[in-house]
């Protein structure tokens, strides 16, 4: 049964992660050995792509055999997943390590400690009071862009607790009520955008100038004209970001 949840830009991994074969040596042997494996070569964090003709670049993959001749063993290979029965590998060609469980942690023999990818999560979230969101910028962003307010989440720091902090750190505005809108796993570098809806007690805002350089007021009937480009002298993130689907839900709701 599917996931009752919006999807973002770069969630909604086609793959079957099989994350309890990971563990079983023998049956990645087999995967990587088979006819079928298939798997994408990385250099310096880079994919290697092809020719996608009118749709543009697009992964290129390589035979599984070839990868693990490449890879020159198991410390280079990574298992992503399952495109139904076909096993999906990713070949570092740079680097040396020590992998365990497919590739998804690395084991250190001195100490003993486990390490794994690296996820930072970030709260994003669209302040909005009675009819109207607010929405801020940056000097280094493209001229007339407006988005979502954002910022790392802290250690020991609840989601609304960093919703709360951020939105008053940067634009001086005190949360009531925050709810969980949905989330997008950001490559940019290694992130996990939390996207919410908060509740502000007044329009008082203002920004940081650290952060932010402008903040704006916008009503919904403005929002929707900002998300269809017909807001001269502004408009918003591209629909592939969470920050455009978090205007696009609160322009979308009742007032």
């Amino acid at each position: 049964m599917a996931l009752d949840l919006f999807l973002n830009t770069f969630a909604g991994n086609p793959l079957d992660r099989a994350s309890d074969r990971r563990g079983d040596a023998d049956w990645l042997k087999r995967q990587i050995d088979s006819d079928e494996a298939l798997a994408v070569a990385l250099w310096n964090g880079k994919p290697l792509v092809e020719d996608g003709g009118a749709s543009g670049v697009q992964i290129s993959y390589l035979p599984g055999r070839l990868a693990g001749e490449l890879a020159g063993g198991s410390e280079r290979l990574l298992f992503l997943g399952l495109w139904k029965e076909t096993a999906i590998f990713a070949v570092d060609l740079e680097g040396q390590t020590d992998p365990a469980d497919g590739g998804w942690k690395r084991s250190c023999e001195a100490c003993e400690a486990e390490h794994f990818p690296r996820t930072d999560p970030v709260v994003i979230m669209l302040p909005y009071h009675g009819d109207r969101c607010m929405l801020g910028r940056q000097d280094a962003w493209p001229k007339g862009m407006f988005s979502a307010l954002a910022g790392f989440l802290e250690p020991g720091e609840a989601i609304e607790e960093a919703c709360s902090r951020e939105l008053n750190e940067e634009a001086g505005l005190h949360a009531v009520k925050v709810r969980y809108h949905s989330s997008q796993p950001w490559p940019y570098p290694s992130s996990l955008m939390i996207g919410l809806l908060a509740e502000v007690e007044d329009e008082e805002g203002s920004p940081d100038q650290t952060e932010l350089s402008e903040v704006r007021w916008f009503t919904r009937a403005e929002a929707r004209d900002l998300l269809a480009g017909k807001l001269p002298g502004a408009f918003a993130p591209p629909p592939l970001a969470i920050a455009h689907q978090l205007i696009k839900s609160w322009a979308a709701e009742a007032s």
